[in-house]
């Protein structure tokens, strides 16, 4: 993506996981329509400690949210802080 700042760029990622179902093309990554929203809001939330947003992050979190569905927030916030 080159999108100048992280509010860009989160708004392309809403754009593809609400508008384009991104993340639907992919078994691993099929979330609800609920996940999307919870995380996009985690997203959203932690956008200040995100050290860089890519399309790939979204795909990570949404994998972790359907391995650890009570759990994937702690691993999600370590890879939003990660480059």
């Amino acid at each position: 993506m080159s999108y100048n700042s992280k509010e860009e760029q989160f708004a392309y990622i809403y754009h593809l996981v609400i508008d384009k179902n991104y993340l639907e093309s992919n078994p691993e990554t099929a979330i609800t329509w609920d996940q999307k929203i919870e995380m996009l809001k985690f997203i959203m939330a932690n956008l200040s400690t995100c050290a860089r947003l890519d399309l790939r992050k979204p795909q990570h979190i949404a994998r972790v949210m359907l391995k650890k569905p009570n759990a994937w927030q702690n691993h999600a916030r370590k890879f939003l802080q990660a480059e």
